[in-house]
């Protein structure tokens, strides 16, 4: 059993760590487990989560600061979206709508009669 304020003690130890792996989106068990795993994290993990949920809403709450070794990801390519900006689209910029299905976000009412 633990001692009392020990998940604190081991939750400030490995802070930059636990906040590296919530930023590159790893649930907050796998962390836990994974600190178990190599002998860092002695207490349960009810008692992590608790002392982790102040760091995880740091993180909603500011922009994500890049450590050393996330800065390797930095450098990774970024994604394009899948369906391009309506910008990007002439067809729906210039012109006559396509033929088929058109979005209008106003409804009328003989749409529902």
């Amino acid at each position: 059993m633990a001692r009392w304020g020990q998940a604190r003690v081991e939750v400030l130890a490995l802070r930059q760590e636990i906040k590296d792996e919530l930023v590159r989106g790893v649930p907050v068990k796998q962390v836990y487990d994974m600190f178990v795993k190599r002998g860092h994290i002695t207490v349960t993990y009810n008692g992590f989560r608790r002392q982790v949920q102040p760091i995880r809403d740091d993180l909603r709450r500011a922009p994500i600061e890049i450590s050393a070794s996330s800065k390797i990801l930095a450098n990774a390519p970024i994604e394009t979206p899948a369906s391009p900006l309506p910008s990007e689209r002439p067809e729906l910029v210039k012109g006559k709508p396509k033929k088929g299905f058109a979005f209008n976000p106003v409804s009328k009412a003989e749409d529902f009669f």
